[in-house]
């Protein structure tokens, strides 16, 4: 399983308690399964997961709110509708 960003990779995030573009490093990563189910073997079969990153301050975000660069975090709010 590969992840966006690695342990101390800076991100920026839009922080929806202040409504500000912040950044953060990395601390912990944690991957979740979001879905499991069995095959015709009845073996168990991965079907997706999610991926939560906590920053060293204490946030925990998902992967999907966390961007390389902050005129990205720009862009994902202009277009969200």
């Amino acid at each position: 399983m590969e992840t966006i960003f690695g342990i101390l990779d800076t991100v920026w995030y839009l922080n929806t308690g202040n409504w500000k573009i912040e950044n953060a490093k990395v601390m912990k990563i944690q991957v979740v399964p979001t879905g499991l189910s069995k095959n015709e073997k009845g073996e168990d079969v991965l079907e997706g997961t999610a991926v939560f990153y906590e920053l060293d301050n204490r946030l925990v975000i998902s992967e999907a709110e966390a961007f390389a660069v902050r005129d990205d975090v720009v862009d994902a709010c202009r277009k969200v509708e």
